[in-house]
């Protein structure tokens, strides 16, 4: 009769890739070595497959080139198929004093997916075990391609406070020799409100995959940012500035970013406060700080436009909206008023009637200058008409000029202050107005006015 050998000496089940030359390790210590390989648990003579006995080799198996067997006892397969996949059985005989030693082998064929992880339907970018691509939906379906034996797919919500598992419908597609598991779930926000963390985990013996999960960041469809108001935030260039999202605390936050005022939004940073293997806080210029709130060191035009941030608490979700303007102040700062030659205050002979010019250069953003009375009690006594305004571009900066016509309409006013500045609402990228006073002499104005410093007023 036979004896049931240890499980240490020949470990069950033993996994063997389809097309490769596989090994069904079970080394035995005794020389010289008498051992029956059998393809089944039944050891019968049509099942014997090889026989090593006494270092010589023989059997149907070993004839046919399909097994060979080495000296140790381990059975080689040279060319491992699907037709290999079930149990054998090796029997030992060390001597007539003992029993011979039995040991039953479930071989299991493999196929490796091409696919080193399980895959997000619509999530295309893959950096190590997450996938950064946002999902505009509620059902999500995970799938392992092509694999023997099929690899069990299983959904799960990740939270600071452990993992709950969601409920996955599985689909299984054989194939010739391979199958297709497909799961799909619908509650990716039945614990949540605005983001949540899910992850596809795959179950897999042997290792198949290089990582067993794929994380997603899903956003929830239904929220947007057209019913908010974005925060005007104006940033000097080449300052630092910081849009906090939230107060509250946290678990996970989506930057985005619209170069346009439309809602077509692209991702920037996100992260999971609460996970740091799934985040990604450095991108470009932009920074994402412990609590969430987006930073950029050197501001540069190419930050200026909409941002949105989507996030997430242990309570609810929310969004936030932020419109980033980045300014140039102008050289000199303050407007320049043509006959005043860069003084900020300044007199010019004038007539009852003629016109100024005004102009600031080097200026971000596009704004609009004007002249008007310094007092709003003033503002009756003259009247301007005939507005022209020129722009030029010059790179990221503008250069704008007024020129206005003007007509006293009280005569026995011998001067009058004016202004020349920025109209709403993009009054703080001056640092200062220009002021300045008009001092009336008869007739009209048809020669060039004459300046006088704050020096030369009486």
């Amino acid at each position: 009769m036979f004896k049931v050998g240890s499980i240490e000496q020949c470990t069950s089940p033993q996994y063997l890739e389809h097309n490769e030359v596989g090994i069904i390790n079970c080394v035995f210590q005794d020389e010289p070595l008498r051992v029956l390989w059998y393809k089944s648990l039944q050891t019968t003579t049509d099942t014997l497959i090889i026989k090593l006995w006494d270092l010589v080799k023989d059997g149907r198996g070993y004839a046919s080139g399909e097994y060979d067997i080495f000296l140790n006892g381990s059975l080689k397969i040279n060319n491992v198929s699907s037709l290999h996949d079930g149990y054998y059985t090796v029997v030992k005989f060390r001597s007539l004093e003992y029993d011979p030693e039995q040991y039953s082998v479930l071989v299991v064929t493999t196929v490796q997916p091409s696919a080193r992880r399980p895959t997000i339907k619509g999530c295309p970018i893959m950096l190590d075990t997450y996938c950064l691509q946002l999902m505009n939906s509620s059902e999500l379906s995970c799938q392992v391609n092509e694999t023997r034996p099929p690899i069990p797919l299983q959904w799960i919500l990740r939270t600071p406070n452990g993992e709950r598992n969601l409920s996955s419908a599985i689909t299984v597609k054989h194939h010739n020799i391979t199958s297709t598991t497909l799961a799909t779930t619908s509650e990716a926000f039945y614990f949540t409100s605005v983001l949540s963390l899910l992850v596809c985990k795959a179950h897999t013996l042997p290792q198949m995959l290089d990582y067993d999960e794929t994380t997603i960041i899903v956003e929830n469809r239904n929220r947007n940012f057209s019913s908010l108001i974005a925060v005007q935030k104006f940033v000097e260039r080449n300052s630092k500035f910081v849009l906090l999202c939230s107060e509250a605390d946290i678990i996970l936050v989506v930057w985005k970013k619209s170069h346009a005022l439309q809602d077509n939004f692209e991702p920037v940073l996100h992260a999971v406060l609460f996970d740091k293997t799934v985040s990604l806080t450095h991108y470009d210029s932009y920074e994402l700080n412990p609590d969430g709130s987006l930073a950029v060191r050197y501001a540069d035009v190419v930050h200026e436009g909409l941002y949105g941030c989507v996030y997430e608490t242990d309570v609810a979700g929310g969004l936030s909206l932020f419109n980033v303007t980045i300014y140039v102040f102008s050289v000199p700062e303050y407007p320049v008023v043509t006959g005043c030659n860069k003084y900020q205050y300044c007199s010019l002979e004038a007539k009852k009637e003629g016109s100024l010019t005004c102009s600031v250069t080097g200026i971000r953003p596009l704004v609009h200058i004007e002249v008007g009375t310094f007092t709003e009690e003033d503002a009756h006594v003259i009247a301007f008409t005939d507005r022209e305004i020129a722009v030029i571009q010059d790179d990221d900066v503008y250069d704008i000029r007024i020129t206005v016509k003007y007509r006293m309409k009280e005569t026995f006013r011998e001067r009058i202050t004016l202004e020349c500045r920025i109209s709403a609402p993009n009054t703080d990228v001056l640092k200062s107005t220009t002021k300045f006073d008009l001092l009336f002499t008869m007739g009209k104005c048809t020669e060039p006015l004459t300046n006088h410093s704050d020096s030369d007023l009486p």
